[in-house]
């Protein structure tokens, strides 16, 4: 289901209009707030309904860090050393 909410900015609040979109409705987020969120042409987003009211919330992308990586390695998920057949090319072994 997609909604499509047009802001019109007024001091304090914003007026929202719902726009329907093939069977569903859709939502669109001016530019200055997705900047202020970090989001872009298909940033994925967790839709979230509170007290009959919808949050939209950025889904965190994955960052992926060395020492975070190595620090999940443990005896369960340690393997042993893979054979990955003859050198090809340059390689040094």
């Amino acid at each position: 289901m997609y909604i499509c909410i047009y802001i019109v900015y007024t001091y304090k609040k914003m007026e929202l209009h719902v726009i329907k979109w093939g069977d569903s409705l859709g939502i669109r987020i001016p530019q200055s707030i997705a900047n202020q969120i970090n989001i872009q042409d298909g940033s994925r987003i967790n839709l979230v309904i509170k007290k009959n009211k919808i949050e939209l919330i950025p889904v965190d992308t994955d960052v992926f860090e060395l020492d975070n990586l190595i620090s999940l390695i443990s005896e369960e998920n340690l393997h042993d050393e893979a054979e990955t057949g003859y050198k090809q090319g340059k390689e040094k072994w």
